[in-house]
């Protein structure tokens, strides 16, 4: 998978390659670098379907100053 690049370059592929969770506060992501290794010069096959879940991102913020987001996004967490 080293494509000419220096082996700082790919040190730590084991966390930056995986699928998980980036959550800011009240806006969960999925980190899916299976989708973009073409871009860095890796092959990449046909990824598999993904699904931000759309329903995370339409979290109005207005009155929410309360909220204790470790335990509204629990379970993302513990993924």
């Amino acid at each position: 998978m080293n494509v000419g690049l220096l082996d700082y370059c790919t040190a730590g592929k084991d966390i930056w390659c995986t699928i998980s969770p980036l959550i800011c506060f009240h806006i969960i992501e999925w980190h899916r670098p299976d989708r973009v290794l073409r871009q860095f010069g890796f092959r990449q096959g046909i990824p598999q379907p993904c699904d931000n879940e759309s329903i995370l991102h339409k979290c109005d913020l207005r009155g929410r100053h309360d909220v204790d987001w470790t335990t509204r996004h629990g379970d993302y967490i513990r993924r």
